[in-house]
């Protein structure tokens, strides 16, 4: 049985050696690297390529998010599943604006982590339970259902919803990179966003990305 490739990004350490020790006993995960600060971990990540990193939002010498932006320019198949103490909304939509495919609390407990890591793996959002309510009212507010996408231009607005790159999105549904940019364009247009960041919020306002 393979082994989901785990790395692990926070500055504290307690934390971190603690998240370690725990998963270590799940006979499904491997830990493969950590970091300290957001620097290293994009160094780090990009040598290993893990499959799932758990990132802390406030890390000394690059925050987060930046590290998020970091990491998808250089089209890894890592996922990303944020680890932080913010419990606003505001953070989950940055979060996952920027490419993370989770977002979890650190109060949260051992059962939960494993739940957000094995969904992130698959390739499926996960928020929260905490958050549940204001992500249910964000859905429920304002949706756009009367716009019609055909199917091609829906599975890639998923796709950026989910944090896929241009080139992921190609090579996952068999197209070119250039045949990608020219429905981003058209979906751009369609729901009247200037970037991916609103196009994934449209697509988790609207229910198109699925818990």
């Amino acid at each position: 049985m393979s082994k989901i490739k785990v790395f692990l990004a926070d500055d504290h350490l307690i934390i971190r050696d603690g998240l370690k020790k725990l998963l270590e006993f799940e006979d499904d995960i491997e830990i493969v690297g950590d970091a300290a600060d957001g620097i290293d971990c994009v160094s780090k990540v990009r040598e290993l390529n893990p499959d799932v990193l758990l990132l802390d939002l406030s890390m000394p010498k690059m925050h987060g998010i930046d590290v998020i932006d970091e990491l998808k320019s250089y089209e890894l198949d890592t996922k990303i599943l944020v680890v932080t103490v913010h419990d606003e909304f505001s953070y989950f939509k940055k979060a996952i604006s920027c490419g993370a495919l989770g977002y979890i609390l650190k109060d949260s407990d051992f059962d939960q982590f494993l739940i957000a890591i094995h969904k992130v793996y698959s390739g499926n959002l996960y928020i929260d339970k905490k958050l549940l309510p204001q992500y249910n009212e964000f859905v429920s507010s304002g949706s756009d259902s009367d716009i019609k996408f055909t199917k091609r231009e829906e599975e890639i607005l998923i796709l950026i919803a989910s944090g896929y790159s241009n080139k992921e999105i190609g090579d996952k549904l068999f197209i070119s990179e250039k045949t990608v940019k020219n429905h981003i364009t058209g979906i751009f247009d369609k729901i009247n966003v200037k970037d991916r960041t609103q196009a994934a919020l449209y697509a988790i306002k609207n229910n198109l990305v699925k818990l």
